[in-house]
């Protein structure tokens, strides 16, 4: 479902500061975009299902339990 918005809003060349899958993008566009992952990583935790995106360190267990501080 991808929604096209017609304006006069310009994309983002590729420039070296640019990540490219920002390119050839409206500002408009990756807030969308955005909006979207955050709200399926939202649903995602509420019911139940937990993701580790930082598992170098041995206290990343990712269970849901809170750690206990020493």
């Amino acid at each position: 479902q991808d929604t096209i918005i017609h304006n006069e809003e310009p994309v983002l060349p590729a420039l070296p500061h640019v990540p490219p899958s920002f390119v050839g993008k409206t500002w408009s566009q990756i807030m969308h975009e955005d909006d979207i992952k955050i709200e399926a990583l939202v649903r995602d935790f509420k019911e139940g299902r937990f993701h580790c995106h930082f598992n170098s360190e041995p206290s990343a267990n990712c269970t849901g339990k809170r750690m206990r501080r020493k």
